[in-house]
């Protein structure tokens, strides 16, 4: 018991560190609100899980089961950047050189904050199946509330894929080239590749056998198949989530569902893998936690805070004035200490923004880059409060006001730079898709820097642009630019006042955070 007691201080105290913050509780809030939208009334015009896009099962506990279990699929992506950050933390604080001095073992310590990673997301499962029986109680389409068929696709379905969520968000902190914003990158590639590689591999398989894709898909579909395709008397064109614009919906009855014995083997098998990847990374701790300092000149050696290429362009274009030095620190700000896999990303979203065949494989370019600048332009709000540098920034006779400008300017310049292949590119041939990159560019820029401002964050604007960039691969043109380049066009360009008029009210309470 006096081993357990390291491991069980390391879990409380990363629970108490998480749910002191505003964070913590507003994305329980979100995550319920989110859930409590799965479950539209019968009037509404939209179902989120359905079959043939207008069909979609009784809210019966088994169901709602069901569609929480499938929720949980969006919950390992919102989750990775709620829990993210523990493990760097540590490095950056110099923790880990404490804790790296007491006997305690690597696996115990790495294991407690894998633990402290699953607590916070089955805290965020839970709030989801609160609403789940509040929507089954409130909707009475069937008031029998049977708790087991409601939690059986939860606890199968769902809590492995928290858990290997809570793992990768581990190996991601441990890694130094993935830690910062390449990381939040390669991880939203991840989570749209492994379900859609997997999915197709195992479609096929009875739905008896013990293996199945990680976020439990296929053994939705195959459920689907296997009890649908008679009761609905019509051919399955598949199921989907979120069908908008539903007229004549249609419900069918989901009964209790019982997995085969194989099936939980396989389900349990994907639970016990970030056990395995937990005791994999201990080995590597020692040698990427004590050598965090090494990496970070390494890094430097290669680039002095910033590419000597863009350094000089910096000085030349903007040197030569008061305004436009200001500018300039900015954007050295914003770029200084990026890592090398950053430029090269970068670059190569860029390339691809030119040299791609179609123009929609341009637009996903284009949604990479934007991804990739995400964190670029939301991390100036947060710079004072980061640095304790507020009372002496803030001094100046209306510094408030032209440092805000700055660094609008400066965040919807870079945008706007690296977006410069596409935009020439669609300027030729489809120039309301330039105008509407510029307008995406523009309207990131500013709401990119109010999301930091209000949540004291910068991780909230990249999870908002990774969550659009995900819809605008399934189709909804927010930022594909050429799917409705006008309609895109004319949203950015009426939110751009809004955004624009929340920053400048919410700035001000930012600064008296930094210089309190």
């Amino acid at each position: 018991m006096q081993g357990l007691y390291p491991f069980f201080a390391i879990v409380a105290t990363d629970w108490r560190e998480r749910t002191r913050s505003h964070r913590f509780w507003a994305t329980l809030a979100a995550t319920a609100g989110l859930a409590w939208l799965c479950f539209p009334s019968a009037s509404a015009n939209y179902i989120v899980l359905g079959i043939n896009g207008h069909h979609r099962g009784l809210y019966s506990s088994a169901w709602i089961g069901m569609v929480l279990a499938m929720l949980s699929i969006w919950t390992s992506l919102v989750g990775f950047y709620l829990v993210r950050g523990s493990l760097t933390r540590d490095f950056d604080t110099r923790v880990w050189e404490l804790v790296e001095a007491t006997p305690l073992k690597r696996g115990t310590y790495l294991a407690a904050k894998w633990c402290g990673n699953f607590a916070v997301l089955l805290s965020v499962l839970g709030v989801q199946l609160l609403v789940g029986v509040v929507a089954q109680l409130w909707r009475a389409e069937d008031s029998v509330l049977r708790l087991g068929a409601m939690l059986s696709p939860v606890l199968l379905i769902g809590v492995p894929t928290t858990a290997m969520t809570a793992m990768f968000a581990l190996w991601f902190d441990l890694l130094p080239p993935l830690r910062r914003t390449l990381g939040n990158f390669v991880y939203f590639l991840l989570w749209i590749a492994i379900p859609v590689s997997m999915v197709r591999s195992f479609d096929t398989l009875p739905l008896h056998g013990w293996i199945s894709d990680p976020y439990g898909i296929t053994i939705f579909q195959q459920l689907v198949q296997d009890r649908l395709a008679t009761q609905l008397s019509q051919p399955l064109s598949g199921c989907g989530v979120c069908a908008l614009g539903t007229r004549e919906l249609g419900t069918f009855d989901w009964a209790p569902w019982v997995m085969p014995p194989l099936q939980v083997l396989g389900r349990a098998a994907w639970l016990a893998i970030p056990l395995l990847g937990v005791v994999l990374a201990a080995p590597l701790l020692d040698r990427y936690g004590s050598t965090r300092h090494h990496a970070t000149a390494a890094t430097r050696r290669w680039s002095p805070g910033l590419p000597r290429v863009v350094s000089r362009m910096l000085g030349r274009a903007f040197g030569g004035s008061r305004a436009g030095v200001l500018l300039e620190a900015e954007l050295r700000l914003a770029l200084y200490g990026r890592s090398p896999w950053w430029w090269l990303a970068l670059a190569a979203a860029m390339a691809a923004q030119a040299l791609s065949g179609a123009p929609a494989q341009a637009s996903y370019a284009l949604m990479a880059t934007w991804i990739l600048m995400a964190q670029v332009a939301a991390a100036p709000a947060m710079r004072e409060i980061d640095s304790g540098a507020g009372p002496l920034v803030f001094c100046a006779p209306h510094a408030v006001r032209r440092i805000l400008l700055a660094r609008w300017l400066g965040a919807a310049l870079l945008l706007v730079i690296s977006t410069l292949p596409a935009l020439l590119r669609f300027a030729a041939a489809a120039p309301d898709a330039a105008a509407a990159t510029l307008a995406v560019d523009l309207s990131l820029a500013t709401w990119a820097l109010l999301l930091a401002a209000v949540t004291r964050t910068a991780r909230t604007a990249e999870l908002a642009v990774f969550v659009l960039a995900y819809l605008g691969m399934q189709g909804l043109p927010l930022l594909e630019v050429t799917r409705a380049p006008m309609w895109t066009l004319q949203v950015h360009a009426a939110l751009l006042p809004l955004s624009a008029l929340l920053a400048w009210l919410a700035w001000p309470r930012m600064v008296a955070r930094s210089v309190s």
